[in-house]
């Protein structure tokens, strides 16, 4: 008695880099999450928003709803990604010139 092996072959395991796992993976699944979450309030409000008559809708095609919401938000990940870069780099900027002047003021006393 012969036993077959399914028709996919088993591939090998890449191993993540340490700043693959650390920074790159979380800020992927940060600006996946936001991206989620204004494109579902952007569909929210216009499902319920002024419009009674679409709530049949809403409930008739959540699969296809849900597959378009995660399209767009996936298309607009990369523009949540550069403001989440740009935010941050302000913020340090932000952060650095605070401790800039608190240093200066603390050396000045």
């Amino acid at each position: 008695m012969s036993t077959k092996k399914s028709g996919t072959a088993e591939l090998p395991r890449i191993e993540e880099s340490l700043l693959s796992r650390i920074i790159v993976a979380p800020v992927l699944f940060v600006s996946f999450i936001f991206s989620l979450f204004l494109i579902d309030r952007k569909t929210y409000g216009g499902i319920f928003g002024q419009h009674a008559d679409k709530d049949g809708y809403y409930h008739s095609h959540q699969r296809k709803l849900a597959k378009r919401e995660m399209d767009d938000a996936f298309m607009m990940r990369n523009k949540v990604i550069a403001v989440m870069a740009v935010s941050s780099a302000v913020g340090l900027a932000v952060l650095g010139w605070g401790v800039l002047k608190a240093y200066y003021f603390m050396m000045a006393s």
